[in-house]
């Protein structure tokens, strides 16, 4: 999940710069690590709050819709892995001005 967050930021970061919003991301080495870590740590906290997760599993579990209980958990993120990626992707393309972004 946190890949999944980290590519949606980086999808921001870029579509902002793409548009002029932001002329030059710093993102240094070394502020790497600990950004990582303090989203981890924010992530964790978010969810075992109150056993949050716990109330999320629960809801889940008391869906009547056949369909949706059908659906592997193990899907649903690979299938958001793969748009966050290629969200990235496309959004790498608008701030380079690449592909169908040329004469944007």
């Amino acid at each position: 999940m946190i890949f999944c967050v980290m590519m949606n930021i980086f999808t921001i970061l870029f579509i902002l710069e793409g548009l002029g919003i932001l002329t030059e991301i710093t993102f240094e080495k070394k502020f790497k690590m600990p950004f990582t870590v303090v989203l981890v740590l924010l992530l964790l906290w978010y969810y075992l709050y109150k056993n949050r997760y716990k109330r999320i599993v629960e809801k889940y579990n008391n869906i009547e819709n056949d369909f949706i209980k059908s659906v592997h958990p193990i899907l649903v993120i690979l299938v958001y892995s793969i748009v966050s990626f290629g969200l990235v992707l496309l959004a790498g393309m608008f701030k380079n001005h690449y592909w169908i972004f040329q004469n944007i």
